[in-house]
């Protein structure tokens, strides 16, 4: 009888900690499952891209050292960290606070940290205007709206890469397993 008492003291702290750790783990998940509803509604859901892909829209960005390089919904930052490794600097913006402290824990450990940046917004004001090459794998509406913020920030020779979904008004200066690249045309820029 006393060796089940005490079997059944020892188990009482970890019989009220288990509620507790299951409530946080379904708050934990809810609060996921609503932020990517929201980046959903903002551009695109978070999808991660296979390593093939990865290295393609590389090879697509023809990044070469010292350029900058921002991506637009960064999602977990695999491409930040390769297009950090070809030498660019790089820039994410990611409206999901669940991938911006992924991105960053895996750019971290990757050891190209210094070269990677994760701003944690909206990408419709984020600014690149010194972006060289601009990374997107958003629906095709949200690219859509970005047209004319491309036409009007970019610098004349920057590229746009298109993970998925071409531009219907734009001709890709190449296109490899569903990777798009694009010289954005320019609009009259705004004077301040």
């Amino acid at each position: 009888m006393f060796a089940t008492l005490g079997t059944m003291n020892a188990l009482i702290p970890f019989l009220l900690f288990f509620p507790a750790l299951l409530l946080f783990a379904a708050l934990l998940c809810i609060a996921f499952i609503i932020s990517n509803i929201i980046a959903d509604k903002k551009g695109a859901p978070y999808v991660r891209s296979h390593n093939n892909k990865i290295k393609t829209m590389i090879e697509v960005g023809r990044i070469k050292p010292g350029e900058v390089v921002v991506d637009l919904g960064s999602g977990d930052g695999s491409l930040l960290i390769a297009a950090a490794r070809a030498g660019a600097t790089c820039r994410g913006i990611e409206i999901n606070p669940f991938m911006v402290w992924r991105s960053r824990s895996l750019i971290k450990r990757s050891g190209v940290q210094n070269n990677i940046t994760i701003i944690k917004g909206n990408f419709f004001t984020a600014p690149i205007a010194d972006a060289d090459v601009v990374f997107v794998y958003l629906w095709p509406h949200t690219t859509q709206n970005l047209l004319q913020k491309f036409a009007q920030e970019l610098k004349p020779n920057a590229r746009i890469v298109s993970n998925l979904f071409p531009i219907p008004q734009w001709t890709p200066y190449e296109e490899r397993n569903m990777i798009f690249g694009y010289y954005p045309p320019h609009y009259a820029r705004k004077s301040n």
